[in-house]
């Protein structure tokens, strides 16, 4: 997958299907990183290429709908209650089913600790956001989901349940791109680690080999101060 002029770039980034991408790079080179890979965001069409399956982008109109992203930010969702931000991906047996329909006060509460009832989620906080995001992952099933920064906003106490839920999805064969500054959690999970440096990849390769035997001294300037 392939962005242009937008002051990032990913140049030739293939990733194994099942697989899971770790990105690290300096703020705030992964907005546009993660903005213009696999939603076209902001972008120009003639500006990037995207291929699912050998599919080019002009040849399926729902390749969106392979892909899921968690933003850093809410703000994508200023205007949506928590079920209509789940309902369009809720299926039972492939088939589209209601929210309103199929979720009721038991399920929606666990994930931000009221009724559905609950207002925008523009004004919810990060910690309840983040957990009825990844509920919609859950249901949307995508093949590929992308994740921005998705703990850095969060209360620490709740890191540890966002990246298990995240440890979760890393086992059901979706893949995963994320850019992350989690260094434990990264070297546990990823398949891959890439490391940017305005908006250049600078080095890449297994955890191990990112951690153990870092060859670029971007790298090893960066884990240096990190670790």
């Amino acid at each position: 997958m392939g962005t242009g002029g937008t002051g990032s770039t990913i140049g030739g980034l293939l990733t194994k299907a099942g697989h899971d991408v770790t990105i690290i790079d300096q703020w705030p080179d992964h907005v546009n990183t993660m903005k213009n890979v696999g939603l076209h965001m902001s972008t120009r069409e003639e500006d990037f290429t995207v291929r699912v399956h050998a599919l080019h982008l002009h040849e399926v109109c729902n390749i969106t709908e392979q892909f899921d992203i968690v933003f850093l930010a809410c703000k994508s969702y200023d205007s949506l209650w928590m079920t209509q931000l789940i309902e369009p991906y809720l299926k039972s047996d492939g088939v589209l089913i209601s929210a309103q329909n199929s979720i009721n006060d038991e399920w929606v509460a666990p994930i931000v600790g009221q009724t559905r009832e609950i207002g925008c989620v523009i004004t919810m906080s990060s910690e309840v956001f983040e957990p009825g995001h990844l509920k919609r992952n859950t249901a949307m099933q995508p093949k590929i989901m992308l994740f921005d920064e998705p703990t850095s906003a969060l209360d620490p106490e709740m890191i540890k349940e966002v990246l298990d839920v995240m440890r979760e999805l890393s086992t059901s064969g979706i893949t995963m791109i994320v850019v992350t500054h989690e260094m434990g959690f990264a070297r546990e999970v990823a398949d891959r680690m890439i490391m940017f440096d305005d908006g250049v990849i600078v080095e890449e390769g297994t955890p191990e080999q990112i951690f153990e035997n870092p060859q670029s001294d971007r790298t090893k300037l960066f884990l240096s101060q990190i670790l």
